[in-house]
C-alpha cells in the first residue's frame, strides 16, 4: 500500500520485502468509501506536532465507519464522502468546524489515522507534516487511554478553501519513506460554526405598570468560535424614558456591585438613553462592560443576566424589543464589531387602571354633598383579581371636621366610611376595602361608587384615592386619584330686633 525507497544491501532490502508484505495495514483501513457515523463523540490526543503537551485532547463529532454503498451523514444532514486508494485519502462533502482546544486553533478540519504495522519498532520513525517534522513516539496515540487504537498517529488538516491538499511524509526507518496525501475536494463545503445563542423566555411579560418585573438574558456560545470581545445592543421601540419609571440590572460577582440592583444608565457599563427606531420615540442601550465589551467569549462560553423594569404606563400595543450580541476577534481591535446574534420578542404591557371622580362645586356646612369615585379596568388591563386595596387619605382633617360620610356601590349600600378612617400626622387615612376580599377589579372592570357626606367645619379639604396591588408582603400603587372639596359656612339670616312689637299703621325700622 505503500511507496517505499532506500533499501540497499541483502539485510535492509529483505527487511524491505517483509516491511512491504504489511504495508496495507498501514492505513486502518483498506481501500473503499466511508461515511462519518452522526452523533458519536471521539475524543483524540492533541499530538505535540502542534505544541506541547501532547495528552492534550481535541473533541470530534464524528467517526469514521465502513458504510459500503450508502451515503453518511453529519450534523445538518450533509454527507461527508472519505475515499482510501492506496496512501491518498480524500474528503468530500460537508468539512466540519471545531472550536479551539488547548492550542489547537479554531476551524474546519478533517482527521486522519496513520498506524503502523503490528510490531514495527518506531522508536526511530518520523513524519513530516506542514514543513515540521515530529517524532512518531511523541505523539502517537496513548496506549494506555486508547488500547485498541494500535501504534497510530491522528492528524487533523486545518482546512481553509476547497480544493486543498497536504502530505505527510514518513520515514519508518533510513531510507524507507511513505508519503500519505490527504485531500478536500472542490465538491467539499466548509460548514460554519454555531453561531451563539440569546434565549429569554420571560421578557415578555406581561408588564402590570407601576409592578417592577424580572426578567433573564441568556447568552451562550456552545461549540461556537471565540472572540476576544463581545456586547450587546438593545432597542425597545414604541416607549420613551418617560414611560419607565425604573430599569435596572443584577450585577454578579467580580462586579464591585455584585449582589445589588443598579439603575440603568448610572454606570458607564450599562448605557440607557431615548432614541429613535425608524422614526419612532424609543429607548436604546448596550450592556456587557459598555462601551468596550466583556471578554474573552469563548466556544464554552455561558451567562445568564439578570434584569428589572417598572413601567409607569401602560401600552395599548405590544413593543419590540431587539437585543444584538456583537463581538471582536481582537483585543485593543478598532475593527468594528461584528453581529453575531439576535433576539426579538413582543414586551406585553398591561393598559393602566384608572381612578376618576365627581364632585359638587361646594358643599355647605350641615348640608349633605354627593361626589363619586369610579375605578375604570380596559379589556388590556391586568386582571387584579381580590389583590387590590382601595384607600383613602383626607389631608389636613379630622373626625370631628365630618358629621357623615356613606358611599354606595353595587349591592353595597350606605357603607359608612368613617369608622375606618383614622387620625394620623393631621391626616384622616385608612383601607376601605382590603386585599384578599370581597372587592375584586377584573378586565374589563368599570364600577362607579357614589359617597354621600356632610361636613361640620368649612374649609378646603384635600383628598387622595389609591388602588394597592398586593403581593405577599409586596404592594405596588397602580392607580391614584385627587381631588380638593371645598366646603362654606352655610348663610345666616339674622335680626337684631325681630320678634318685637308693632303698631297697627305705624311704621318701624327692623
Amino acid at each position: 500500500g505503500g511507496t517505499f525507497t532506500g533499501g540497499l544491501g541483502v539485510d535492509n532490502a529483505g527487511a524491505a520485502v517483509t516491511f512491504m508484505t504489511v504495508a496495507p495495514e498501514i492505513l486502518k483501513v483498506t481501500d473503499g468509501r466511508y461515511n462519518y457515523d452522526p452523533g458519536v463523540f471521539v475524543y483524540a490526543p492533541y499530538g505535540s506536532y502542534f505544541e506541547d503537551p501532547w495528552w492534550q485532547i481535541m473533541e470530534l463529532t464524528g467517526t469514521i465507519a465502513w458504510d459500503p454503498g450508502q451515503t453518511g451523514q453529519v450534523v445538518g444532514e450533509t454527507p461527508l464522502g472519505v475515499t482510501v486508494i492506496g496512501d491518498d485519502i480524500s474528503f468530500d462533502g460537508l468539512i466540519e468546524w471545531y472550536p479551539a482546544v488547548g492550542p489547537r486553533p479554531e476551524g474546519n478540519r478533517v482527521g486522519v489515522q496513520i498506524t503502523a504495522p503490528a510490531g514495527f519498532p518506531t522508536a526511530g520513525t518520523t513524519f513530516t507534516y506542514n514543513e515540521t517534522t515530529y517524532n512518531w513516539e511523541d505523539v502517537k496515540v496513548d496506549p494506555l487511554e486508547y488500547p485498541t487504537v494500535g501504534n497510530a498517529v491522528w492528524i487533523y488538516p486545518l482546512v481553509t478553501e476547497t480544493p486543498q491538499s497536504w502530505d505527510v511524509e514518513v520515514t519508518w526507518k533510513t531510507g524507507v519513506v511513505q508519503t500519505f496525501t490527504i485531500s478536500v475536494t472542490t465538491e467539499s463545503t466548509l460548514n460554519t460554526p454555531p453561531a451563539p445563542v440569546i434565549t429569554s423566555t420571560d421578557v415578555v411579560g406581561p408588564y402590570i405598570p407601576g409592578v417592577p418585573r424580572e426578567f433573564n438574558i441568556s447568552l451562550s456560545n456552545a461549540g461556537g468560535a471565540y472572540y476576544a470581545l463581545a456586547i450587546v445592543d438593545y432597542q425597545i421601540v414604541g416607549v420613551s424614558m418617560e414611560d419607565i419609571e425604573k430599569f435596572e440590572y443584577f450585577p454578579v460577582a467580580p462586579d464591585p456591585d455584585a449582589g445589588t440592583w443598579v439603575v440603568m444608565g448610572t454606570r458607564t457599563t450599562e448605557t440607557y438613553t431615548d432614541c429613535m427606531v425608524s422614526g419612532v420615540a424609543s429607548v436604546c442601550g448596550q450592556f456587557g462592560w459598555a462601551p468596550g465589551g466583556f471578554g474573552p467569549f469563548p466556544a464554552d462560553f455561558s451567562s445568564n443576566s439578570l434584569f428589572r423594569i417598572t413601567f409607569k404606563n401602560g401600552q395599548t400595543a405590544n413593543l419590540p424589543l431587539t437585543l444584538t450580541l456583537k463581538g471582536k476577534k481582537t483585543l485593543g481591535s478598532t475593527e468594528p464589531w461584528v453581529e453575531l446574534a439576535t433576539f426579538t420578542a413582543a414586551v406585553d404591557v398591561y393598559e393602566n387602571v384608572q381612578i376618576t371622580g365627581t364632585a359638587p362645586d361646594y358643599y355647605l356646612v350641615g348640608d349633605a354633598g354627593e361626589s363619586t369615585i369610579t375605578i375604570t379596568n380596559p379589556d388590556g388591563g391586568a386582571p387584579y383579581g381580590n389583590h387590590i386595596e382601595f384607600n383613602l387619605t383626607i389631608f389636613d382633617a379630622m373626625l370631628s371636621d365630618i358629621d357623615s360620610a356613606v358611599c354606595s356601590y353595587g349591592p353595597i349600600v350606605d357603607f359608612d366610611i368613617l369608622p375606618f378612617l383614622s387620625e394620623v400626622g393631621g391626616n384622616l387615612t385608612g383601607t376601605l376595602f382590603p386585599a384578599d376580599g370581597a372587592f375584586t377589579v377584573d378586565a374589563p372592570y368599570d364600577r362607579e361608587i357614589s359617597c354621600t357626606m356632610v361636613f361640620n367645619t368649612a374649609k378646603d379639604y384635600t383628598s387622595t384615592s389609591e388602588m394597592v396591588y398586593v403581593v405577599g408582603t409586596d404592594r405596588y400603587v397602580v392607580a391614584t386619584n385627587t381631588a380638593t372639596a371645598v366646603v362654606y359656612t352655610k348663610p345666616v339670616i339674622s335680626s337684631l330686633d325681630l320678634p318685637g312689637t308693632f303698631q297697627q299703621g305705624v311704621a318701624k325700622p327692623v
